[in-house]
């Protein structure tokens, strides 16, 4: 069995002040050694940070910010699958239409 946690620190000082969310599997066994497969630039409130199992092997994290702020990814560890969806950019208002007026 599989554990999926996420945390989020915040950084402060001059200059170095800023959030990050970092999110860890682990196996309740210690099977295989537990690590980082997700970090993102912002805080988990602040992005809506979301996650759940679909399947046993299958870890599935919602978040809605900018996709940059996604800077670290696994997709595969230890048999589990990892994705990822940004709803930032699913956002009608996000992507908007090229302008048509000549």
């Amino acid at each position: 069995m599989w554990t999926a946690s996420a945390y989020t620190v915040e950084h402060s000082g001059f200059g170095t002040g800023g959030a990050e969310t970092i999110v860890e599997l682990k196996r309740a066994d210690n099977s295989c050694s537990p690590g980082r497969v997700l970090a993102f630039d912002n805080g988990g409130p602040d992005m809506k940070l979301r996650m759940r199992w679909d399947t046993p092997t299958h870890l599935s994290v919602v978040y809605d910010d900018d996709p940059k702020a996604l800077y670290y990814q696994v997709v595969k560890t230890c048999g589990i699958d990892i994705s990822v969806q940004d709803l930032f950019t699913d956002h009608p208002h996000a992507n908007p239409p090229p302008s048509t007026r000549p």
